[in-house]
């Protein structure tokens, strides 16, 4: 079976791509093929070392000859510059297409099914796509949620200001949301794609919620306090000596980096009004805040984990894991980065041993300031 990936170098799209050409999954496909409008960049290149074929698309007149022979189509580019358009063409491009089977659309997110009355219009041009993709009945259609991206979310543009130590809940701080790694996004897309190629797609759901961790705003602080770096440099000065605990923090640190996070609460329908009072293109962030208030981003139930990772095959990144990984402080100058790119970090999830030198580097360290946000986490860095 071929696979096709669009947006196979970008934020996400290189930890699918990577988990496809992964040792348990790439013997299920005859062929990876990454459609991108510049084959010649580092991290197509790498990807290419690694096994998958590039073609050089136009996003119009080579569609056609892109798509030749692929069953499985994924959509997995972002919302910046001109992506929209070209995923209508994408999408127009894979419905005239005579070998399409699957169609996995850019999802990759909140569930859209269920935001409501409160849809931003990014969300609505997913769910247009899809209904336009469902209703010819061409081809199975499978739209995977993940929650939010558990490495770019928790900054101050979600309200999760470590570095200040304070968490903004908007109307209540104890509604479960979940967050999900992109290691194991990527993961969960290629073992969907197995399944389909071992000829059990049929049984997969039309729609797959997946959920690495799942926790309330109010328990989030509690992880992200329990693993700060100030947190375990005043453990060890108590151990050490008790006595000269308040000079050695005060020398060492800033002041609020060794208080508690405090979470503080926004009353919801006066964030509501201000949300709708701003531009489309300025409010998306604050739509997943009232997807979060409102219990729409919790997936910790009600989930497909168990038929994208059968048997365990990896261990899903708990938040807990993750606010160690960074010394319990994303996102501020003084977190650690993890420098290995999306094949090293996904080999290392399920214990193989590395495939490819590290060439390229995955641009979604953990960064002082804030990362550049698209209306659509795939844009995210």
């Amino acid at each position: 079976m071929i696979i096709a990936i669009a947006g196979a170098t970008g934020n996400l799209g290189q930890f699918i791509t990577a988990a496809c050409l992964n040792t348990p999954f790439r013997g299920s496909f005859r062929e990876v093929r990454i459609l991108t409008r510049d084959p010649s960049s580092n991290k197509a290149k790498e990807l290419e070392k690694a096994g998958a074929v590039l073609k050089k698309t136009d996003f119009n007149q080579t569609l056609k000859e892109d798509l030749k022979d692929v069953s499985l189509f994924i959509d997995v580019l972002g919302s910046n510059g001109d992506s929209h358009k070209n995923k209508d063409l994408l999408l127009d491009a894979v419905l005239a297409s005579d070998s399409v089977n699957y169609y996995i659309p850019s999802e990759f997110g909140v569930d859209t099914r269920l935001v409501g009355d409160y849809l931003h219009p990014e969300w609505g041009l997913k769910l247009q796509r899809e209904k336009k993709a469902r209703e010819l009945g061409k081809f199975k259609v499978i739209s995977i949620f993940t929650g939010l991206f558990m490495e770019s979310s928790f900054g101050p543009w979600l309200g999760f200001d470590v570095q200040n130590q304070v968490f903004t809940a908007i109307g209540k701080a104890d509604i479960p949301f979940s967050v999900t790694s992109q290691v194991d996004i990527g993961l969960a897309v290629a073992s969907i794609c197995s399944l389909i190629a071992k000829g059990v797609g049929n049984e997969i759901p039309d729609h797959v919620n997946i959920s690495g961790s799942s926790q309330t705003i109010n328990q989030a602080a509690e992880i992200f306090n329990k693993y700060s770096t100030s947190s375990e440099k005043n453990k060890e000065a108590n151990n050490e000596n008790p006595n000269i605990v308040k000079k050695i923090v005060n020398e060492i640190l800033p002041h609020h980096h060794h208080q508690a996070i405090k979470v503080e609460i926004i009353p919801i329908e006066s964030f509501k009004k201000d949300t709708l009072a701003k531009p489309f293109d300025q409010n998306f962030l604050d739509f997943l805040r009232i997807s979060i208030s409102e219990g729409k981003l919790d997936y910790g139930k009600d989930n497909s984990n168990k038929l994208v990772n059968p048997n365990s095959m990896w261990k899903f990144t708990s938040l807990e894991e993750y606010a160690k990984s960074v010394n319990g402080r994303p996102w501020c100058s003084d977190t650690p980065q993890d420098s290995r790119n999306p094949i090293e970090r996904v080999n290392a999830k399920i214990g193989l041993p590395e495939l490819i030198p590290s060439h390229f580097t995955a641009d979604i360290g953990q960064k002082d300031g804030k990362p550049k946000i698209g209306m659509d986490q795939t844009s995210l860095p």
